[in-house]
């Protein structure tokens, strides 16, 4: 159930990286790099162990979805 739900919360913390930043035009640019930087470190923080569990269930190419 892991592998499941950890890559679902990683997808929406990467929407979140990917398409919310469009809504702070007027910011500096190196302020918005640096907030998509640690939205995707929390991302990576949910990606990574739901492959590392996943693999033990699931082959490689069934968690590339």
């Amino acid at each position: 159930m892991k592998t499941v739900i950890l890559p679902i919360v990683s997808s929406i913390f990467m929407t979140f990286a990917w398409y919310g930043q469009l809504r702070y035009r007027s910011s500096a640019l190196w302020l918005v790099i640096l907030a998509n930087r640690d939205i995707t470190f929390i991302e990576n923080c949910f990606h990574v162990p739901a492959n590392r569990i996943g693999v033990a269930q699931l082959t490689t190419p069934q968690l590339k979805w």
